[in-house]
């Protein structure tokens, strides 16, 4: 959404049950195993990393587009175009899993279609 990069926060400092989203303490996005202090997966951390994968396959299919288009001018690169664009922002704003997964495989499709190309 024209981030040039990402961070994140995490924090742990739990006061009883490390899991307990409800006491204040432990509100990051992963957790620490008790045993050897590794992060543990959570939800709020795949969240995360489909969002990076995400951005990271939009930012492929810009350079194919790219590509396309510098060979010949007059393709029609529209559709492909728009799932970068348009879709990407209403796919933030649906908070549809359906939409999403459906832009994810119309993604797919257009980027295989392009490198075969």
């Amino acid at each position: 959404m024209g981030s040039q990069g990402i961070s994140y926060w995490t924090f742990n400092s739990s006061k009883g049950d490390p899991f307990d989203h409800g006491d204040g303490y432990d509100e990051g996005i992963n957790y620490l195993d008790q045993k050897d202090n590794s992060p543990v997966t959570t939800v709020r951390l795949e969240a995360l990393r489909d969002g990076l994968e995400d951005a990271a396959y939009m930012r492929i299919l810009e350079k194919l587009i790219a590509e396309a288009k510098a060979k010949d001018p007059a393709l029609d690169m529209s559709e492909a175009e728009v799932l970068v664009t348009t879709a990407a922002h209403e796919m933030h704003d649906a908070k549809s899993w359906e939409r999403l997964l459906a832009w994810r495989q119309k993604m797919a499709e257009s980027i295989k279609e392009l490198s075969a190309n």
